[in-house]
């Protein structure tokens, strides 16, 4: 569904984010800026290595709220290499930013440097570049996790924390990406503010900002659903999760000397409300037999209305535009339903006609319920919007009275954060957008709802989607209250004082504009901890998706070890966050299973999102998926050399060369004539490739793989793959 533009609000955008970007001989005098082209240049080549490929050459220059800027460009001749990106101030010749971009270089380095090692560089770094403020920067200990593979290599990122008064100062400082194998500095940026910044003055304490937070419903009470962004398996059904969220305009920032919350900065509303997807008929050549399934679904269909039902409708409901013509019709399954059908039409004129609208419908084929439309009406596009708020909202609301009779009782309408901007500058968007929010037992589901769109100019509906699925929503008579919620919420995220940049409204974001002040605000102590869920009945930080907080990927530091053969390989996984289900005890020796071979092998190659919520037999399904099993195998199942081979020659996409004659790969272990035929060639492979070495005498093809060799064999095996997927 497009959305519509608010004509005030972008005029204002367009206006503070235009620079001018432009070449050095055509600025005027007068704008000549202190630093020149050749004295930004020096500044950057004396504090970063330019790579000797990179030979071309190119630069801007713009002005944006009376700073001046030199943007300088390194890249190869041939543009396979990469480039380097850097800032220049042209007023006081500061390092602003600087990137390296090495493309097509996916590598697993074991790591050279240590944290240590890298904070120690960066802090060098630092005081180079900008020695005046490194008295103002407080380091900042991340729990980093470092991907076991990437295009640009491990690399740490540190950051310190611009502190003026001993208060943090917002989100302002230095971060830098220093490399893990060989602490070259791969990326700088510094965001440091030139307002002023405040005394401090007379606050009000923790607990009176704590006493505010409670008293203003920072926190409120909401069914979470997780939005499905794949099909659902027939069996599956999204459970909705009774959370207490931070929903308040000011999210949770309150005035350290007023005790006030500081409202309109950010705006966290409900989730889109979407339309619906299309899809393709696939019609059959010839007559087959039909499969049960096939035979459902045609039975199914028997019941299903007809595509001239579902315009008609459409049409009983919305008035068309005149000279708009049926194009497109099709019937699909909707993907968070199985068992629904949807049809999705497509009006639109003539495209030689002298207005060209267009509509989009989907209409439920068995209930015949309306799911979502949006109506483009040209004839009104060059016309003034002369309808305010309040006219569009009665509009609205009287269609929603017609359309859905029972669902709007139990619905609640989303504040607007940008009316008061539009009463302020006396503008009207093109579209007045309204969203009613689901309500269950009287408690917001914002997942779930109804949008609206009145046109401000033909004074009709432009738009319409419905998203209402049937579920079982909790009982909420057993979740904490809201006090005990609060003090949950603050324990982990406690209001921190720190310095912020105060903007006059909400769609206002110009420094100039803006002012420092003394705020409180919920702030974790490690910022990928942060969150605005917890579960209403534990108390628990919840991520977006509903998973806890504390089952996140978090690096760990294994106290096991020490003196292990693959202690550094270890390392890296524990800095990755895989195989850290002990904690921070690895357990090198012991064996390790299919199942759990399998999950890491999983993390290693798409990442950790999701991977605790699939279970052992989904593990092994995707196994198979990935052809690194040739069936499904019991979960349990002992890991051995073999086994192991086989499944990273099938990780590395190689088990053709494994597949050739036997004579043309060979090993030189002793027991390589014993081996089954088709082993050979992945022991072969494996022995060639630097991955299983077995003993150094033997294969030993059914030896129990333990954990700490299991992380050996897929360290090196990720960089046999980053090797062979390196296309320079």
């Amino acid at each position: 569904m497009k959305k519509s533009m608010h004509r005030g609000i972008s005029l204002l955008v367009m206006v503070l984010m235009l620079f001018a970007m432009l070449p050095a001989g055509a600025m005027a005098a007068e704008s000549e800026p202190a630093v020149s082209l050749e004295q930004a240049i020096q500044k950057v080549k004396q504090n970063f290595t330019i790579p000797a490929e990179y030979t071309e050459f190119t630069s801007g220059f713009r002005s944006r709220e009376n700073k001046q800027i030199w943007s300088l460009n390194w890249a190869d001749k041939e543009n396979r290499e990469g480039s380097l990106n850097a800032e220049v101030d042209a007023a006081t010749g500061v390092i602003i930013s600087m990137h390296i971009y090495k493309m097509g270089r996916q590598t697993t380095e074991i790591p050279q440097v240590s944290l240590e090692q890298a904070q120690k560089l960066g802090l060098d770094l630092l005081q180079r570049l900008i020695p005046d403020r490194v008295a103002n920067l407080q380091y900042v200990p991340n729990q980093q996790v470092i991907p076991l593979s990437s295009w640009e290599g491990g690399q740490y990122e540190l950051r310190w924390q611009r502190m003026a008064n001993q208060v943090p100062v917002g989100d302002e400082g230095v971060t830098l990406r220093i490399s893990s194998s060989n602490g070259t500095i791969n990326s700088y940026g510094l965001n440091w503010s030139d307002k002023t910044i405040p005394a401090k003055q007379q606050l009000i304490t923790t607990e009176e900002a704590a006493a505010a937070f409670a008293s203003n419903e920072m926190l409120e009470l909401q069914y979470l659903v997780i939005p499905e962004y794949s099909p659902l398996r027939t069996a599956e059904k999204k459970q909705p999760r009774l959370v207490y969220r931070l929903n308040h305009s000011s999210h949770g920032i309150i005035d350290a000397v007023s005790g006030k919350p500081i409202e309109n900065q950010e705006w966290f509303g409900i989730n889109e409300i979407g339309g619906m997807g299309s899809a393709d008929k696939q019609m059959a050549n010839s007559p087959s037999p039909l499969t049960p399934q096939e035979q459902e679904e045609i039975d199914r269909t028997l019941n299903l209305i007809s595509q001239e039902k579902a315009a008609s409708i459409m049409r009983q409901w919305v008035t068309l535009p005149a000279n708009v013509q049926l194009q497109e019709a099709n019937l699909y399954k909707d993907y968070q339903d199985p068992q629904s059908r949807i049809w999705n039409l497509s009006w639109s004129a003539d495209p030689a006609a002298k207005t060209w609208s267009y509509v989009n419908a989907q209409v439920d084929a068995v209930s015949g319920e309306i799911k979502s439309f949006y109506i483009d009406r040209a004839e009104y596009n060059e016309e003034k919007p002369t309808l305010d708020r309040a006219a569009a909202e009665k509009i609205a609301r009287d269609f929603l009275a017609r359309i859905q009779p029972q669902k709007q009782k139990s619905v609640r309408l989303q504040p607007d954060p940008y009316q008061e901007v539009y009463t302020k500058e006396a503008v009207y968007p093109n579209q007045w957008q309204f969203q009613f929010i689901r309500m269950e037992n009287e408690i917001p589901c914002p997942a779930h709802g109804i949008r609206i769109a009145v046109d401000s100019r033909s004074k009709q509906i432009a738009a319409y989607s419905l998203n209402w699925p049937s579920l079982e929503f909790p009982d909420p008579g057993k979740v904490m209250g809201m006090d005990q919620a609060n003090v949950k919420y603050l324990q982990n995220q406690p209001l921190t004082l720190q310095y912020k940049l105060i903007y006059p409204q909400i769609n206002v974001r110009s420094e100039a504009l803006g002012e420092y002040k003394l705020v409180y605000s919920p702030r974790a102590e490690v910022t990928a901890r942060q969150s605005d869920i917890i579960d209403a009945n534990t108390g628990e930080l919840l991520n977006w998706d509903g998973t806890p907080v504390a089952d996140s990927l978090q690096p760990r530091a294994f106290t096991d070890i020490a003196g292990h053969f693959a202690e550094k390989e270890i390392s890296m996984l524990g800095q990755a966050g895989i195989m850290t289900e002990y904690g921070n005890t690895f357990r090198p020796q012991e064996q390790i299973s299919l199942v759990t071979m399998l999950r890491v092998m999983i993390m290693a190659q798409n990442g950790y999102y999701n991977l605790n919520q699939m279970s052992d037999e989904e593990i092994i399904d995707q196994a198979v998926r990935n052809k690194w099993l040739k069936e499904k195998m019991q979960t349990d199942t002992v890991m051995t050399t073999g086994l192991l081979a086989q499944m990273m020659v099938r990780m590395l996409d190689i088990e053709y060369v494994a597949q050739m004659p036997s004579p043309a790969l060979q090993a030189p272990y002793r027991d390589f004539k014993s081996l089954n035929e088709d082993l050979k060639g992945c022991a072969a492979l494996c022995w060639g490739l630097g991955i299983i070495k077995g003993d150094g005498v033997n294969f030993n093809a059914s030896h129990q793989t333990t954990r700490g060799e299991a992380a050996a064999v897929l360290v090196r095996t990720l960089n046999t793959a980053g090797q062979k997927n390196n296309p320079y």
